[in-house]
């Protein structure tokens, strides 16, 4: 689970990710509050103080400020207290004795104009930084700017002391945190470690298939899984059967084949020899395309069907024959795409050997199911044949090619998937509905 490039190391290296970056931005907001909440505090006793100076202020004639001592607060007659105050008018400007003799950059502003300034370290009468507030103001008939600051620096000097503090305990947070999520992380996915085990105890051919006590997001992949080990199961059944099928073919022309050699007529010799070689073929054909095949996707029952008609079209060239199709192109089955092709192929060629002129081709879906129905407008089955159909060697005709075999092929597979294959004499025709289970 600690393999560079493992899941573990992955999630846990998203996990610290995320965690460092909710943590620094949180810091930074942390700060940002902080830092308003005490600006907006320094602000507000800087107001204070600008109405207790406005309620001292007298205006002389001449525009000449004046202040009234017994109502100016002591911080502003000690030299560099750390409180100060500037009025500015047309004609002269008058500072507090706590400046000492310092000057604010400030500039006059208009009468209810505001202008708050943060001057950082080295700008203030001790090279410390302020915050300062600026107001024009009218008082008896006279306009004046009235600029008040404070220090900063006490309570910039705690705000460092908190942030730092404030770090620790985050990184505290953090590590524990990460050690949580590590603890976490090797408990989610003991799971796997489970799963891992059934796959060795598998392999070993200890189990027939992975046990399903798992999460909900790991179940899907066990019942997956354990459907392809059923269907690799059910083709190496059909794969055996199919050897059976195969020898069961053979013997009719192969018995001909010894008949006539007795009478040596080559002519139907060759012929029989040439049937016999085309079912060789076709049936390594299918054996090299089932090995290659990937089983268990979902296949598109459109394109499928496509495929086939465009088979068996040229070769019922001649008949002329019309295809009618009604099957949704979005329409998705669960079924291997061999076992798929091996089934339409079958049914349908035997809907266009027997069709008039038309073969009808339907499909559909339920919550539960999806269905695939195909019909010739031939002369059907007699009822009395209709039941044993599908078995293995029956015909309805005799004197049509074939050997009974193809609608015994596309049963037993229907069969395998837990479907239905079922037959319904129309008016005229037939009709070969096939019903299966939907795992999408």
């Amino acid at each position: 689970m600690f393999r560079p490039g493992s899941l573990h190391q992955r999630l846990a290296r998203g996990i610290a990710l995320a965690l460092l970056l909710l943590f620094v931005l949180q810091y930074w907001g942390m700060d940002l509050a902080l830092q308003h909440l005490t600006r907006s505090y320094v602000r507000s006793r800087l107001e204070h103080d600008q109405e207790n100076l406005l309620q001292a202020l007298e205006m002389q004639p001449g525009g000449i400020p004046l202040l009234r001592q017994d109502r100016l607060s002591p911080t502003f007659l000690r030299p560099f207290s750390g409180h100060y105050y500037l009025i500015q008018t047309q004609s002269l400007s008058l500072g507090s004795r706590s400046l000492w003799n310092h000057v604010l950059p400030t500039l006059p502003l208009a009468s209810g104009q505001i202008q708050m300034t943060y001057l950082a370290s080295a700008q203030g009468p001790l090279r410390q930084p302020l915050l300062m507030l600026s107001q024009g103001f009218e008082k008896g008939g006279q306009a004046l700017t009235l600029t008040v600051a404070e220090d900063l620096s006490t309570l910039e000097s705690q705000m460092t002391h908190f942030r730092w503090i404030y770090a620790l305990i985050s990184g505290l947070f953090l590590f524990v945190l990460l050690a949580l999520q590590a603890w976490l992380l090797r408990l989610g996915l003991r799971p796997l470690l489970a799963m891992q085990a059934d796959l060795l105890a598998l392999e070993q051919g200890q189990r027939r298939d992975l046990g399903l006590n798992l999460p909900a997001e790991l179940l899907p992949l066990a019942l997956a899984f354990n459907r392809l080990l059923m269907l690799f199961q059910v083709r190496l059944q059909r794969s055996r059967e199919s050897l059976g099928d195969l020898s069961h073919a053979l013997k009719r022309p192969l018995t001909r084949i010894y008949q006539l050699l007795e009478s040596r007529p080559w002519p139907e010799v060759e012929a029989e020899a040439q049937q016999l070689k085309q079912l060789i073929e076709l049936e390594l054909q299918r054996a090299r395309t089932a090995g290659t095949a990937q089983p268990g996707l979902s296949v598109h029952l459109s394109e499928a069907v496509s495929d086939i008609q465009a088979v068996l079209t040229p070769i019922y060239a001649t008949r002329a024959l019309h295809f009618e199709r009604d099957v949704p192109r979005d329409l998705r089955v669960w079924i291997d795409r061999e076992d798929l092709l091996e089934v339409l192929g079958n049914l349908l060629d035997n809907a266009c050997k027997w069709a008039a002129s038309k073969v009808v081709i339907r499909a559909g879906q339920t919550d539960s199911h999806w269905w695939l129905e195909i019909c010739d407008d031939g002369p059907g089955c007699p009822e009395a044949l209709l039941a044993d159909l599908t078995q293995r060697g029956v015909r309805a005709d005799e004197h049509m090619p074939g050997h009974g075999l193809g609608l015994a092929i596309a049963r037993r597979i229907v069969s395998s998937y837990g479907g239905q294959l079922t037959l319904a004499n129309l008016s005229p025709g037939l009709g070969v509905t096939i019903e299966m289970p939907q795992q999408f």
